[in-house]
């Protein structure tokens, strides 16, 4: 896949769907579209994507930085913002438990459970629902318990 025309998540959101890859744009990209509004402001220079695990196989991107999916069907729950999906808050904090090898992902995911505003608007029965299916509950409260 050729990726040195890629800009943002955008441009690559139309090389994955070529490939048939369900995904979503990453967590920091969706900050960087409305992390501002809740106090994230320093962010990696990264373009990242969210994909199913078992997807990993057919995407290798230089330069973009793969996040995993905890739960399937990443697209299927996310938020479009110009044209392309980003991964939404749930499926974001939830993914902390798969995603904890990526060196800032745990550190954002804390700093934005640290908001109340964000802590306040996330469907927590959803949350739970999900990390009991996938018996990530005690992972989970282990990595940012504290703050929920």
């Amino acid at each position: 896949m050729p990726s040195d025309h890629l800009r943002d998540c955008e441009d690559l959101h139309w090389e994955l769907t070529e490939l048939g890859v369900d995904h979503a744009c990453g967590l920091v990209s969706l900050l960087r579209v409305i992390g501002g509004r809740l106090g994230v402001g320093e962010l990696p220079d990264v373009v990242d994507v969210m994909i199913n695990p078992s997807d990993a196989p057919r995407v290798s991107i230089p330069g973009v930085t793969i996040e995993f999916s905890l739960v399937p069907n990443v697209q299927g729950r996310a938020v479009y913002v110009g044209g392309a999906p980003f991964a939404s808050l749930e499926d974001l904090v939830v993914s902390v438990v798969v995603n904890r090898g990526i060196p800032w992902y745990l550190g954002l995911v804390r700093k934005l459970l640290s908001n109340g505003g964000v802590r306040e608007s996330l469907n927590w029965e959803w949350v739970y629902e999900i990390l009991d299916r996938f018996n990530a509950k005690a992972e989970f409260m282990g990595l940012v318990g504290d703050l929920v």
